[in-house]
């Protein structure tokens, strides 16, 4: 179902708003209407940065706090660009709030969207959704408005200069300025595509995620019940979320048990953290390890690996003191993959190990450094070490070999 058009929706608000109750609050058939407009890019942005199981509840806070800030006072870009914003923060929130993060770690994983295509698009994609709307939000205002508008809001170019005030042709360069701009936004984050492919991009996706059916009217009813007995009518993170507010903090509540724990934590964390560190540098091979090394092989369950048949890519390896950065990358520079962290160097067991320390976990491994050449065998998902720089059938094992790039 496509979204109604301008002349629809200004018909529909001058209906409703006739029926507004008093103190700003829209009528529940106003409000309705803005939650069938405007719940494609809210969810959307919710299921983007959070697992399925809490995308709706936080979609459904973004709504109630619309309810309750009142939205007589907001014109349609406005709201647009309000409503894309407050589901970033809320769905930050709901990241970082102790109350859905073990939900989340545990469920992320399975929940999240896989690659069923082997297209560089579908690469360029999972790595852009991640990060979409929070590089949106850092574009200025005029531009960012104008990209909700045109591609989360699916308004034709005419219905953003209306909306907007301005003509056509500066809507169109407000559009390609703001594409531009988070191209260079995504570029700076390891994601390197150009401003049109996002628009390509952008237009397959986003018309690809449907709302359920039951969304805007399980929606409207949870925001009646709010409005009648509070905010027991939500569901506990939903209720949580409303009460961290639109602008991104935590509850105190949250505030003040996350600071006890991290106090708890703090001190012996520093501790293994500066032994480690000091251990690495003054490792013999830590200063030959600098630089950056392009993967000559990789082996995998006792044979060779090419993941991507279809596409052809060079893998390299930047190691900045402690610091790595693994890249795969296109022969004309885009990213399909990369990922970073720091390392740990030991020689004190029969083998020199390293261990690879990323968010995702620790890999586990033992290294061979000879001249110009690097031999990295790392047993994957923290698995136990590999005792040797070899790997066999269903051994959990990745073998890579290295060469200097000089």
């Amino acid at each position: 179902m496509h979204p109604p058009t301008l002349t629809e929706t200004r018909l529909n608000r001058s209906s409703d708003q006739e029926k507004s109750l008093a103190g700003g609050l829209p009528s529940q058939s106003e409000f309705e209407s803005v939650v069938r407009r405007h719940s494609a890019m809210v969810l959307g942005v919710c299921r983007r940065m959070l697992p399925n199981a809490d995308a709706e509840d936080a979609a459904q806070a973004v709504f109630v706090l619309l309810w309750r800030k009142g939205i007589r006072h907001l014109n349609e870009s406005r709201l647009a660009g309000w409503l894309h914003r407050t589901a970033q923060h809320v769905s930050r929130n709901a990241k970082r709030s102790s109350f859905s993060r073990f939900r989340h770690e545990q469920n992320a994983a399975a929940e999240s969207p896989m690659m069923t295509s082997e297209t560089v698009d579908s690469f360029h994609w999972q790595e852009i959704r991640k990060i979409l709307d929070e590089e949106v939000n850092r574009l200025p205002d005029k531009l960012r408005i104008a990209f909700v508008l045109f591609h989360f809001e699916h308004h034709s170019l005419a219905e953003v200069a209306e909306l907007l005030g301005s003509t056509v042709p500066t809507a169109g360069t407000w559009l390609q300025r703001s594409r531009e701009r988070l191209a260079e936004g995504l570029k700076r984050r390891g994601v390197v595509v150009g401003a049109t492919t996002i628009a390509a991009l952008l237009s397959e996706q986003l018309l690809a995620e449907a709302v359920p059916a039951s969304f805007v009217a399980a929606t409207v009813q949870t925001v009646a019940d709010v409005s009648a007995v509070g905010l027991t009518a939500c569901s506990p993170l939903a209720s949580a979320l409303v009460k961290a507010g639109a602008v991104g903090g935590l509850s105190k509540t949250i505030l003040i048990a996350s600071s006890l724990m991290m106090l708890a934590v703090s001190v012996p964390l520093v501790v293994f953290w500066l032994v480690p560190a000091w251990q690495t540098r003054n490792a013999p091979d830590f200063l030959q390890l600098q630089g950056e090394w392009r993967q000559v092989s990789h082996e995998q369950d006792g044979g060779p690996v090419n993941a991507f048949p279809k596409i052809e890519f060079e893998e390299t390896l930047l190691i900045t003191g402690r610091s790595f950065r693994r890249t795969q990358k296109l022969s004309d520079g885009r990213v399909l993959k990369g990922e970073r962290g720091t390392f740990v160097l030991d020689r004190s067991h029969n083998s020199a190990t390293i261990d690879f320390q990323m968010l995702q976990g620790t890999g586990h491994g033992v290294y061979e450094l000879e001249g110009d050449s690097l031999t990295l065998c790392i047993t994957r998902s923290g698995g136990p070490r590999p005792d040797d720089l070899t790997t066999t059938q269903n051994d959990n094992r990745i073998l890579s070999r290295y060469k200097r790039v000089k």
